[in-house]
């Protein structure tokens, strides 16, 4: 191969751009930029936008292939017998991988997972360096870790000498290769461009046993927290976990049925769904035709140590128009010994499997909603419109038509489309409730002073949506994509229950969207949380600290005055020209006076100087007769209520 034409993959000769490498395999992926710091591509040689002198080196890679097949062992569906076989099959995968050069790494780790016996898995990896006039000072070397009495010695920490440890220079047209399930390495940091074509060669590894599924990496001791989403991936370049390159990352699980939710991969027939049919069936949402041809939805959840998240991402794609159409990002924090129930009942089909990521995080490092609805928008790789949903959701047949419908009969240019939904009861019973509802003011929280705001059932359903004045709910909101740049989640409010809807609610009109309910039922929540724990802010003096000082910025953002010193210290400088702040477009007296409530949070909770929410605000500027005034408007009122306390459990 001409290694000098391949060393401009970096440049001309690059198929695409390059996205952040991430570590684990399959719906267990997450991004360490800590422990792995280059960026990558798969490449493979069929690709017409491949430059000739990459397209020719994977050709040369795949006659090697052929010829070890042939020279050292027959393929792995073969019945001759060798005592050399490899038991390689046709399947190849390339990674065009370049590190930056500012001290970047790679830590120590194998490029396989042994895997029961019959399936495929990486057997040999072979690594092609492109790196013209590299020297030592530029480090970047590949430490393999050959056991002792094996391989020069190398230098180690402090100088030392390190046996059975071999130190490779990454220098133009080296190739070096080896067993992917045997040899540890790792690449030391890196100080200048680091560049290199990996070929994976895949087979069966005979006699291999599974081993017990690994605890998921805790999410936030391990990555730098990342930068506020402000770009469009599609027109900066940023990758993604794209579905073409799910399937063809070696590191991806291989199971030809289904991939359970999160880091478990299981056959689909031998473990159906737990879940019992819905009853009563539900009613499908009728759409005369596909309003918005191929758009794509986003779909971001915070998911709290919550057996019902699995339940929710099977239903969300079973009863959409377009499966194929849907993403879904989660934020898993949970307990990986005691909440094994949160994963093992819900098998998805591998074509929806590949379409859900995932970041794990450790229950005992989660810090409220804020936080993991932050990290949830980083999951977003540029699809068209986002829903923003709670982890215990059902959906109406048809949903994601009829939600890009309704969104297009909004009379805004900046619409969002939210409510408090109708209650389904566990396991699965969801109400024959078709009816809409709408988000009205409340009351005012008795230790915070933060507006509550409750949803209520409207008596009709409705021909268009329905004006919300000013109210959005974090538990089902949805809207073209372009509000995860514009109103970014602040991750820097922990803790932060009461107050991170009418916080959001604020900051979103002011940069210019308007709030509406869709016009009638489209979703149910499980508005108990008998089935799972709940995170609160009052275990100890730190969590209460960081949950006054998010309380205190939110307050500080609303321009209210403090109560305090010390909570006018915790608060953050004002925060209307950050990324977190208010927007421009329009004024926070003008918010609160569509509200139609004197403030946004009361200046003074739980004295007699509280103020009370007027009559005619709490009817959302609607008639008293548009609401279902029986029984069950009451009850429904009641659990909608609840809906902020549901958040104090953390999503």
């Amino acid at each position: 191969a001409d290694a000098g034409a391949l060393a401009a993959a970096s440049g001309g000769d690059q198929p695409r751009r390059l996205r952040p490498a991430r570590m684990g395999r399959g719906l267990g992926e997450w991004q360490a930029g800590a422990k792995r710091g280059d960026e990558l591509a798969w490449i493979h040689s069929t690709d017409e936008d491949l430059g000739p002198s990459l397209r020719g080196f994977l050709g040369v890679m795949e006659g090697l292939r052929e010829e070890l097949k042939h020279r050292w062992g027959c393929s792995a569906d073969s019945r001759r017998q060798s005592s050399r076989r490899l038991g390689l099959t046709s399947r190849l995968s390339h990674q065009l991988a370049r590190y930056p050069g500012s001290g970047e790494g790679y830590v120590r780790h194998k490029d396989a997972y042994p895997e029961a016996a019959g399936e495929e898995s990486r057997l040999f990896t072979a690594i092609f360096y492109l790196n013209r006039g590299w020297s030592a000072a530029d480090g970047g070397k590949l430490r393999l870790f050959l056991g002792e009495g094996h391989g020069p010695a190398a230098a180690g920490p402090g100088g030392a000498r390190e046996e059975g440890v071999w130190d490779v220079e990454p220098v133009m047209n080296r190739l070096i290769i080896f067993r992917s399930h045997d040899l540890e390495h790792e690449v030391l940091p890196a100080w200048a461009p680091r560049i290199a074509v990996t070929t994976w060669f895949y087979g069966v590894l005979e006699g291999a046993t599974p081993p017990p599924p690994p605890p998921p990496p805790p999410l936030l001791s391990s990555l730098a927290l990342p930068s506020p989403v402000t770009k469009d991936p599609r027109k900066d370049g940023v990758g993604g976990l794209e579905v073409e390159g799910d399937q063809s990352s070696p590191t991806a699980a291989a199971h030809p049925e289904s991939l359970l939710l999160l880091h478990h991969n299981v056959p689909t027939s031998a473990h159906p769904s737990s879940l019992p049919p819905c009853s009563p069936p539900r009613r499908s949402l009728q759409v005369s035709e596909d309003h918005d041809g191929n758009s794509t939805i986003f779909v971001s959840i915070a998911s709290f140590r919550d057996s019902e998240c699995q339940h929710t991402v099977l239903d969300l794609f079973r009863t959409a128009q377009y499966p194929e159409r849907l993403t879904v990002g989660i934020v898993g924090q949970y307990d990986a010994v005691e909440d094994i129930r949160c994963f093992d009942q819900a098998p998805l089909p591998l074509a929806w499997a590949r379409r859900v990521r995932v970041l794990h995080m450790d229950w005992q490092q989660a810090e409220g909603p804020c936080l993991a609805r932050h990290l949830a928008q980083q999951l977003w790789r540029g699809e068209d419109y986002v829903l923003q949903i709670d982890s215990h959701m059902r959906f109406r047949p048809n949903w994601d038509t009829y939600l890009l419908h309704c969104l297009q009969q909004c009379p805004s240019s900046k619409p969002v489309l939210t409510t408090y939904p109708t209650g389904y009861t566990l396991p699965n019973h969801v109400p024959d409730e078709s009816r809409p509802t709408l988000l009205c003011p409340s009351h005012y929280g008795g230790a915070d002073g933060v507006l509550r705001q409750t949803g209520k059932l409207l008596a009709a359903r409705q021909s268009a949506p329905i004006a919300c004045r000013g109210l959005w709910a974090a538990g089902f909101n949805f809207a073209a994509a372009a509000v995860i740049r514009e109103v970014p989640y602040d991750p820097t409010l922990s803790f932060l229950f009461f107050g991170e809807e009418i916080s959001m609610a604020a900051r979103l009109w002011t940069h210019g969207y308007d709030f509406f309910a869709p016009p009638e039922a489209v979703v149910y929540h499980l508005w108990t949380r008998t089935h799972r724990p709940v995170r609160t802010a009052g275990k100890d003096e730190e969590h209460r600290q960081a949950k006054s000082a998010s309380l205190a910025r939110v307050k500080d953002m609303l321009r209210l005055p403090q109560a305090n010193a010390a909570a006018a210290a915790a608060a953050a400088t004002p925060q209307t020209d950050t990324a977190f702040g208010l927007g421009s477009q329009r004024t926070l007296a003008d918010y609160e006076a569509l509200l139609g409530t004197p403030p946004v949070v009361a200046e003074r909770p739980g004295s007699t100087g509280t103020p009370k929410v007027p009559r005619q605000a709490t009817l959302g500027g609607m008639e008293p007769s548009a609401f279902n005034e029986g029984r069950t408007s009451e009850l429904l009122a009641l659990l909608c209520g609840a809906s902020t306390p549901s958040n104090e459990g953390g999503n």
